[in-house]
């Protein structure tokens, strides 16, 4: 998700160093850039809450890409990052719930929620088996672009596949949505959410 690109990612960063974090130095004898792309192992829900329950909609397909390039070895910089979340594909679990989601995130103006990276703080190591990266970026929903800044954490899978795991708090008055309200409105969803992901991301090809 005012944005440098179309694009977005905070999580995908992430990836960069996870990846760098496996190889050696002496791998490389000069620069190497890797494509990654977003699979369908991947995870993205949001959580809520209303006057009356809580609820989840999950995002049942996450569209990402990412190119980056290791110097020396063992440096990685990104070349470029894409994530798209179709609104379309939102599952809530109730037709009626799913219209009003769509509704209020502008679906036909704006299809998709977008993610783009702008900076990486910090990279550290949380524990044995993930590393912790903190990010600058911009986050797009319903036609409104927010600059955020979030912690993930990412972890190389048997496969070689990277796992980025965090989650992001929403205000909807911030991204200008109307809360979704059933009732003529005695039932009206909560201003905030939180997004959580599990994005899984796999190297698709190597150029040097």
């Amino acid at each position: 998700m005012n944005h440098l690109k179309i694009n977005a990612s905070w999580i995908l960063f992430a990836a960069a160093f996870s990846a760098a974090w496996q190889v050696q130095p002496e791998t490389f004898s000069h620069k190497v850039t890797d494509s990654y792309e977003v699979t369908g192992a991947s995870k993205i829900w949001v959580e809520g809450t209303s006057t009356i329950r809580n609820w989840t909609c999950e995002a049942r397909e996450t569209q990402g890409s990412v190119r980056m390039t290791w110097e020396d070895g063992f440096t990685p910089v990104i070349e470029s990052v894409q994530i798209s979340i179709p609104v379309g594909k939102m599952d809530c679990g109730n037709g009626a719930m799913d219209k009003k989601l769509r509704k209020a995130l502008k679906f036909k103006e704006t299809p998709n929620m977008l993610f783009e990276l702008n900076e990486a703080f910090a990279v550290t190591e949380a524990d044995a088996d993930s590393i912790e990266v903190t990010t600058d970026g911009f986050l797009m929903i319903a036609g409104q672009t927010r600059r955020i800044q979030l912690t993930q954490y990412a972890s190389v899978l048997d496969d070689g596949s990277v796992i980025f795991r965090g989650s992001i708090p929403i205000s909807m008055k911030d991204y200008n949505i109307k809360r979704p309200s059933a009732l003529l409105g005695t039932i009206k969803a909560g201003n905030d959410v939180v997004i959580y992901f599990e994005l899984v991301v796999a190297r698709t090809q190597d150029a040097s």
